[in-house]
């Protein structure tokens, strides 16, 4: 939602060329905003509490983020056949022709000059004929829940269980908002996996100080870790339930394997392309390649690596 900055802001926004963002808003989620960020102004998310600015993801080099970003693409870009799974429950399959990678690359290409977003890449599930199941226990601007699993049939919701109190919502809302419509398909629902994504950076993390943090401060101090390599970050519905308010919901998987076309991309939340030779070799421009390209952080779900 755009409710919470009001209109005095915005006046100011349009005569910006650069907007500096501390408060939570997300420009990619937030429909009918009063300016036209692909042109101006630019919107820069200050996503950081004090350690995270001050951590080793802001001193990564981009060449080798950019080596990464290339080497995952690369190795999974135009496949016909996606499998994930993980042990909270995930068991997910879904089927791609060669014209949805064309069409995702295409509008990449025009926001980014390449087919994907860097450390962010997409993979086109939105609105797909995905099956099986999908299960997490981490909401990337909330926090963690009970884990959730949700039965997909048709790249839709058609069953959810568990999840707590988040899990009541989701079924609620499926049912409430069943006849709202998306901004990207004819569907109706908000029940469709509407996006998914790969992160790729090894020095991603949460704030070390997430109890202290509130506000804002402490949704970025959470959600900046969907950012480390190997995480699947998903989101279920997109429906517009008001001019200025769509509903859209993000999940975070951090111990998944994902295949594509028989061949592994992440396995059990490592992402393969951190030991391709060739990121090495431009790593060790920058010193140690095998401490350069290990993971800073190992985040804890419950059931998987911790109580």
């Amino acid at each position: 939602s755009r409710n919470w900055w009001p209109d005095w802001v915005w006046q100011a926004v349009k005569q910006a060329d650069i907007v500096m963002q501390g408060a939570m808003l997300k420009t990619a989620h937030t429909p009918n905003l009063p300016v036209d960020t692909r042109k101006n102004p630019v919107f820069v998310d200050m996503e950081w509490t004090a350690d995270l600015l001050a951590s080793n993801y802001e001193t990564f080099p981009v060449e080798v983020r950019d080596a990464i970003d290339k080497s995952a693409w690369d190795s999974y870009a135009k496949a016909k056949n996606i499998e994930l799974m993980d042990l909270e429950g995930t068991n997910l399959r879904v089927k791609l022709e060669k014209a949805d990678w064309d069409e995702a690359a295409a509008k990449m290409m025009k926001r980014e000059g390449k087919p994907y977003m860097p450390g962010h890449l997409m993979v086109p599930f939105a609105f797909k004929n995905s099956e099986g199941i999908l299960a997490a226990s981490s909401l990337t601007f909330g926090g963690p829940v009970p884990c959730i699993k949700m039965t997909i049939k048709g790249g839709r919701v058609t069953k959810v269980e568990g999840g707590g109190k988040y899990g009541e919502t989701l079924r609620r809302s499926f049912e409430e908002f069943k006849n709202l419509t998306s901004p990207r398909s004819s569907t109706s629902g908000v029940n469709w996996i509407s996006s998914f994504g790969i992160c790729t950076h090894p020095k991603g993390r949460r704030s070390a100080f997430l109890e202290r943090l509130k506000g804002s401060a402490r949704i970025h101090g959470w959600a900046f870790g969907h950012r480390r390599s190997g995480v699947i970050h998903t989101s279920i519905g997109e429906g517009l339930v008001g001019n200025s308010y769509k509903i859209i919901r993000h999940i975070d998987q951090y111990f998944t394997t994902f295949i594509a076309d028989g061949k592994k991309i992440i396995d059990r939340g490592h992402l393969l392309a951190l030991d391709d030779p060739a990121v090495y070799k431009i790593a060790k421009k920058y010193g140690n390649p095998a401490k350069l390209l290990a993971e800073e952080w190992i985040p804890a779900v419950a059931g998987v690596n911790a109580p």
